[in-house]
């Protein structure tokens, strides 16, 4: 995903569950859920975030910015370059 925004929903705003995930010179803002992830969900995904800005997520139980989780084959991660992450909850 590229120069794109995904802001102000209900329920994750991003959820990766297959193969590894790259978002560049993007914006996940203002997304919420009760449960998990407000922003980002990486379930057995690697995600890179390249000039991307994550703030303002929210989540009931955990995981309001960013949640990695799972145990895929080579392994979660979350790789941040030149990020910026506020409005944790």
């Amino acid at each position: 995903m590229q120069d794109s925004a995904v802001s102000n929903h209900t329920g994750e705003g991003i959820r990766v569950q297959v193969g590894p995930a790259t978002l560049v010179s993007s914006t996940v803002s203002g997304n919420m859920t009760t449960w998990r992830a407000g922003g980002i969900w990486a379930a057995n995904a690697p995600l890179t975030l390249i000039n991307s800005t994550v703030t303002g997520n929210q989540a009931g139980v955990q995981g309001g910015g960013i949640m990695a989780s799972g145990e895929a084959t080579p392994g979660v991660s979350v790789t941040l370059s030149n990020k910026q992450h506020r409005g944790r909850q």
